[in-house]
């Protein structure tokens, strides 16, 4: 790997850990989280996930984060694990996979297309075993048959999932792109702004970006809601839940959610920097605006 990479900062950093099974790894983990102001986590199967975008600014470059993470863990004689570095979850994952003699597998983000070129798409995606199958009917088998992939297609094809995975393997930032998740009884968009940014335009920008996000998730599943929450995270907040706006929708469809959203920010925005914004709806109705109550998570 480029010796550049343990010392530059990027647009969007995370660091996994595997196996995080073990209780005192656990342990240590959750330790060493409760330290940290600003980071965001996913405990998996066998896997520990954390977006340490804006602790970078704090506790140094992503490999550096790796590494005082991997020093606790070695001082407390935990049992060994593998700590994936990359600038997208789904790669960070793999690293941490890797069977490698390192502690610390880091891949850039601007290697990561030739690092996943020949690698089968089951390697890449351990645990999603309905995506693997379809990608794999579909005749792609490696991260160079996705990446040569148009993302109109694969949004087509494969929805939210598969374009997640197309990004990785283009190497694509993800930095300004909201994250979706999306299903028939909730969908919730998240965007992460690095570098944090205290400029209203800026934060206009990406309010813009994330409702047009969250209106074609509900398009796609054709489904309505009638109340919003939004949430802002600023720097400057002791606590990591941000400030939460619930807004209720009298129409449908929203005829201008963007217009709503800026309005409300407005009103609830100290001005500080923002770090994060989201917006989720759950419970969400038909078009005839029957509550969906058979809807699977």
């Amino acid at each position: 790997m480029n010796p550049v990479a343990n010392s530059c900062f990027w647009p969007r950093a995370f660091v996994a850990l595997q196996p995080a099974t073990n209780p005192d790894t656990h342990r240590l983990v959750q330790h060493w989280l409760s330290l940290q102001d600003d980071v965001a986590v996913n405990w998996q199967q066998d896997c520990v996930l954390i977006d340490v975008t804006h602790l970078q600014s704090t506790v140094g470059s992503p490999h550096e984060i790796a590494f005082s993470l991997l020093q606790l863990l070695d001082c407390n004689q935990a049992t060994r694990v593998v700590i994936g570095v990359a600038g997208d979850p789904i790669i960070a994952s793999f690293a941490a996979r890797h069977d490698a003699d390192s502690s610390i597998v880091a891949i850039a983000p601007w290697e990561t297309r030739i690092y996943v070129a020949d690698t089968d798409i089951g390697k890449l995606l351990d645990h999603d075993n309905q995506l693997v199958h379809e990608l794999r009917r579909a005749g792609i088998r490696t991260g160079a048959d996705l990446a040569a992939v148009s993302e109109r297609v694969v949004q087509h094809l494969f929805a939210e999932r598969g374009v997640a995975l197309w990004r990785a393997c283009r190497g694509v930032s993800s930095a300004t792109a909201p994250e979706v998740h999306c299903r028939y009884n909730g969908v919730h968009c998240r965007v992460v702004l690095p570098p944090r940014t205290s400029s209203q335009r800026s934060v206009i920008s990406h309010v813009r970006r994330i409702s047009g996000a969250f209106m074609n998730a509900l398009h796609r599943i054709q489904r309505q809601t009638q109340q919003i929450q939004f949430v802002i995270r600023t720097d400057d907040q002791s606590g990591k839940n941000g400030t939460s706006i619930l807004l209720d929708v009298y129409e449908a469809p929203i005829p201008d959610l963007a217009h709503v959203l800026v309005n409300a920010m407005k009103q609830n925005w100290n001005g500080s920097a923002v770090t994060y914004l989201e917006l989720g709806a759950a419970n969400l109705m038909a078009p005839g605006g029957q509550l969906d109550l058979f809807s699977v998570a």
